[in-house]
């Protein structure tokens, strides 16, 4: 009986046995998701159960005491109309995110191949639980994920330099328990959120609507339907699980759907203004006409030939 597992490094990195890990684990996966590229991990295990008894056994017992088998490196290039439409968003001055599942180098990487990281400065923030309590007693931040340290961010900071922030699913959600009120510089900052759970990115969307901005989010899983559901917007780019949850179905899968799905709001926008404008002339000048007409004790004629 053999158990294959595969999942995120750093979980697996936490759940096999010590001694079949490389020692050079983390610097071959950083090596790897700088270059851009999907990392997964994969392990084994060899549980002492017989057949009818695994079928009813659970995960816990299955993959107990796993050995680190390898990397499995997928490359996931970025398509050819992704670039264009983000320089569009960009010029019309709306804000884009990376919401994503993947490491926050993968995910770095990416956003500065997108053009997303126009900025030269990255801080990427993580908590430090160094504290014997276990719980994060600091933010730490890494300048273009390097190893010095910026231990404060003040107000001013956030105001006056030009850089993007990236962080982790876990750090968000640690400082939205902990530093609440940092919470509004880093969704105006905020370009990268990496190791997004589906829970995670649909509080992100909320946070988003909190500070009254119109949220668009566009995904193509199961684990963005929540994300999809909260947003006002919400575009799947998939006919299978997600366009359950989403208002939008784009039939091509690309990015390209959302300044497509703009242009249309806004000349649905416009359209409907202008009737009201119209509407609102045609009152008016009817008024006035029956004004003058009683003022000169008169009515409208219908001449005919």
């Amino acid at each position: 009986m053999v158990t294959l597992i595969k999942g995120a490094p750093e979980r697996i990195a936490k759940m096999v046995k010590n001694d079949s890990l490389p020692p050079n684990f983390s610097a071959e996966l950083d090596r790897l998701t700088c270059q851009g590229h999907r990392v997964i991990a994969l392990a084994q295990s060899f549980p002492k159960l017989k057949a009818l008894k695994a079928l009813r056994a659970s995960r816990e017992i299955l993959e107990e005491n796993p050995s680190f088998l390898g990397f499995l490196v997928l490359q996931n290039k970025i398509k050819s109309q992704s670039r264009p439409v983000l320089d569009e968003l960009k010029e019309a001055k709306i804000k884009t995110v990376m919401v994503t599942g993947d490491n926050i180098l993968t995910a770095t990487c990416v956003g500065k191949e997108a053009g997303m990281l126009d900025a030269k400065k990255v801080l990427v923030a993580s908590v430090d639980y160094s504290d014997s309590i276990g719980i994060g007693s600091k933010l730490v931040w890494r300048e273009n994920n390097k190893s010095e340290e910026m231990f404060t961010l003040k107000k001013s900071d956030f105001d006056n330099q030009d850089f993007h922030i990236a962080m982790t699913g876990e750090t968000f959600e640690w400082i939205l328990a902990n530093q609440s009120h940092l919470v509004s510089y880093i969704l105006i900052k905020g370009t990268i959120f990496a190791r997004m759970s589906p829970d995670l990115k649909a509080t992100l969307v909320e946070e988003y609507e909190n500070l009254d901005f119109v949220c668009c989010f566009c995904g193509d899983g199961a684990n963005d339907c929540s994300a999809l559901k909260r947003a006002s917007v919400g575009i799947s780019l998939s006919e299978l699980e997600a366009s359950v949850a989403s208002p939008f179905t784009s039939k091509v899968s690309d990015i390209s759907c959302v300044s497509k799905l703009i242009k249309e709001g806004r000349c649905a926008l416009m359209t409907t203004f202008g009737m009201f404008k119209y509407m609102a002339l045609y009152s008016m000048i009817q008024f006035c006409t029956i004004l003058i007409l009683y003022w000169r004790v008169t009515n409208l004629r219908h001449c005919y030939d």
